[in-house]
Order: C-alpha cells, then sequence, then structure tokens
C-alpha cells in the first residue's frame, strides 16, 4: 500500500481507483471471462490495465497519472507472484517520481518491528540485524526486499501494518475473549475499531477454505477473526 501523505492536510482522504494488472493470464478463468464479455482475444489480454472505474483498457502512464491523483493507494498481490512483485515496485517507484512525499506501507511486517524497520531505512543498523529481529517471509529477499531498498535509497517512511503474530496465535487459541486480557504494549498493535461482523469479508474468507477440511466450526471462526483483526 503507498500512501500520498499531504502534511497541510488535518485529515486523510482516500480515494480508491480500483485497477486489474493482467499478466500471464491466458490461463486465468478471470482472462477468459473477462474476454468474453468484452469480446476481445484472451491472448490480447497479457499485460493489459483494465480501469474498474473506465469500464476499459488504459494506459501505464494513464494509471500512474490516476493513481497520483488519489491519497491512499491499495496495490493487492498473491504473496509468491513475483511478477506481481515487480509491478508493485514499478508502480512505487513511478508514483514516487511524481511525488516525492509517499509512504510505504507493507502487510508483511508485524507492527511490533516497526523501529527495527525505521532504523534500518535510517541507515542506523545493518541490514543484518534487521532481517534477525523483523520475521520477514520466505520470499523477502527476491520479492519485498527491492521495495525497501528504494525505500531506504530515498529515505521514505515505511510502516508496518500486521497485528504480531504472538497475538494472532492467542486469539485463535483462546478466542475473542483475549482481546480484553492484552498488556498494555501488546494493544498498542491491535486496532481500535475492528469490525468482526462484515458479512461480505465473512463469506469472502469461509469460500477460501478448503471445502473439505476437516477443522472444527469453532476453529474457523476464530481463524476468521485472527484474519479480521490481521
Amino acid at each position: 500500500m503507498i500512501i500520498k501523505f499531504y502534511l497541510k492536510a488535518f485529515t486523510l482522504f482516500s480515494v480508491i481507483l480500483f485497477l486489474t494488472v493482467i499478466s500471464n493470464c491466458s490461463q486465468n478463468h478471470f482472462a477468459r471471462k473477462l474476454s468474453s464479455n468484452m469480446s476481445v482475444p484472451t491472448n490480447q489480454l497479457h499485460n493489459k490495465i483494465l480501469s474498474h472505474h473506465a469500464k476499459q483498457f488504459i494506459s501505464y502512464e494513464n494509471m500512474i497519472h490516476q493513481l497520483s491523483q488519489s491519497d491512499i493507494i491499495f496495490l493487492g498481490e498473491k504473496h509468491n507472484d513475483k511478477e506481481t512483485h515487480h509491478l508493485q515496485l514499478k508502480i512505487f517507484q513511478s508514483i514516487y517520481k511524481q511525488d516525492s512525499n509517499v509512504i510505504l506501507a507493507l502487510e508483511m511486517f508485524d507492527r511490533d518491528i516497526q523501529p527495527f524497520l525505521d532504523n534500518y531505512v535510517s541507515n542506523r543498523i545493518t541490514k543484518k540485524i534487521f532481517l534477525i529481529h523483523s520475521r520477514p517471509w520466505i520470499n523477502y529477499q527476491s520479492d519485498y526486499d527491492p521495495l525497501i531498498e528504494f525505500a531506504k535509497t530515498k529515505q521514505i517512511k515505511v510502516l508496518a501494518m500486521n497485528t504480531p503474530r504472538a497475538i494472532l496465535r492467542k486469539l485463535i487459541r483462546f478466542g475473542k475473549k483475549i482481546l480484553a486480557t492484552l498488556s498494555p504494549k501488546e494493544k498498542k498493535y491491535v486496532s481500535n475499531n475492528v469490525n468482526f461482523n462484515d458479512p461480505d469479508y465473512k463469506r469472502y474468507f469461509f469460500k477460501s477454505l478448503p471445502k473439505k477440511h476437516p477443522m472444527r466450526a469453532k476453529l474457523k471462526k476464530r481463524l476468521l477473526t485472527a484474519s479480521i483483526l490481521k
């Protein structure tokens, strides 16, 4: 997620532009459906950008121009898709050229490692120390490191966005009641305003689980709660 933060503004407004970047999609079910609906051959969808708002394909330059008008930009991803990460870096660099006053926010880092993230981006600690304390994902070096290194080079603020894993493990083990027993330090890493009853997210989450998984209903509900809090 890229946040354009205007220091003169007292309120941060968000304008979300929904865009689908389609790559290597000749075997993708969505691409086939899109091809049928828009009467476009599937093999012509490679690296096309579809604007949900305009309901038509747009150029990369047009996308960047539109994104640069927004305060908050959400970039979705498949965590293990290298091409997606390559596009994220490209978009991040392009947005920076439009407006250097940006912040990069990453889901992959837990909030409790923010001091190490700050110190690394500010050149106060080495990469070795940073990686020891930041619990990076297994594909960090190939997929996320380029984003952090670009931010480090340009001295861009980077935010760790996730609720720490230790808190999520407690939630999965003991249920939502555990939130009331968190220490003051732990509570700083948890959002004060969480909607645990969003029907759309609940439907999406349970649909994503394997249909024949032998998981108990109680555990499924706790996993849902942990996913929302995360």
